[in-house]
């Protein structure tokens, strides 16, 4: 969009206009002789209602009409005595001005609505790309949000049908599967209600709770990936840090990610490090493995974390 000159600056070269068509004008004066002394003139109001718009564009016609009748009009440096020709010229130069006036800010008008336009287009254009980009991340949050309670679900499930858990781990199994369930139609109920997911108005259900309990919960909802790919799982759990106020699903949803994260880029036979503990009046959960450049931490302050 071009930018819109000052109104002094226009009204300067409405000035300035008419100032360099009387100085041609009054140094062509000898070869123009008596021959359309206000032709000159027009030229300085079509410059200053084009540039400027109406107010200039009569400027110039205003300065144009006094200089005009004072110093090439008989009887010269007067403003009287006119005959009849000179009125009627003098009247018609005076329309002259004001239609070119009005047009021009007719056409300036318009070129303002039309940069308008361009910008509520490009604006309403940049709107649809921004809702288009939030929604892929909302459809890859949602596809990994979904995922990971599945994955566990199929993990242990297959574990189960081959026979290979004792009736510990089978207790286990079933009580991982039973969570990642419930946690799995948490999360479609969650994207039932678009509203508040995209006003980000997520409801939470804030209560007491062991942090260290989701957190391992959380890890034994991965741990059939980690055993996939041979990656011990460890967790280092502060006790002071345990106790706080917050939503155990979310928790876990976020633990979950941190965890799916550092399993898919932990190398073969890696290993994938969970720690809890206390730092002054929040509480930190950290979880590191040893690919390249991989720590990702969430803190919260101990009275609440959500």
């Amino acid at each position: 969009m071009s930018a819109t000159p000052s109104k002094s600056l226009r009204y300067f070269v409405a000035v300035a206009a008419t100032a360099v068509a009387f100085t041609a004008r009054f140094l062509l004066k000898s070869a123009f002789d008596d021959f359309a002394p206000l032709l000159m003139f027009t030229l300085s109001i079509v410059v200053s209602a084009w540039y400027g718009g109406l107010g200039p564009g009569l400027l110039a016609t205003a300065l144009s009409l006094l200089l005009g009748d004072y110093f090439f009009l008989e009887p010269l440096y007067s403003f009287y005595a006119k005959n009849f020709a000179e009125r009627i010229e003098l009247l018609f130069f005076l329309g002259i001005g004001i239609s070119i006036s009005v047009l021009s800010q007719a056409r300036l008008s318009l070129e303002a609505k039309r940069q308008q336009l361009l910008a509520r287009e490009r604006d309403a254009r940049r709107a649809a790309e921004d809702a288009n980009r939030l929604k892929d991340e909302f459809l890859s949050t949602v596809s990994h949000e979904l995922r990971t309670p599945l994955t566990a679900i199929n993990g242990w499930a297959q574990m189960l049908c081959a026979g290979r858990l004792n009736a510990a781990q089978s207790a286990r199994a079933l009580e991982t599967i039973v969570r990642s369930a419930r946690s799995q139609n948490q999360l479609i109920n969650d994207l039932l209600d678009v509203s508040r997911i995209v006003t980000g108005k997520m409801r939470l259900d804030i209560a007491p709770l062991k942090l260290g309990s989701v957190i391992k919960a959380a890890v034994e909802a991965v741990r059939p990936a980690a055993e996939a790919k041979g990656i011990h799982l460890s967790m280092l759990l502060d006790p002071a840090a345990e106790t706080l106020s917050g939503d155990s699903e979310r928790l876990q949803q976020v633990v979950w990610n941190l965890l799916s994260n550092a399993i898919k880029f932990a190398p073969t036979g890696g290993r994938v490090e969970v720690r809890l503990r206390r730092v002054n009046s929040h509480v930190e959960i950290a979880v590191a493995d040893n690919g390249h450049g991989r720590t990702s931490t969430v803190c919260g302050r101990r009275s609440r974390c959500a």
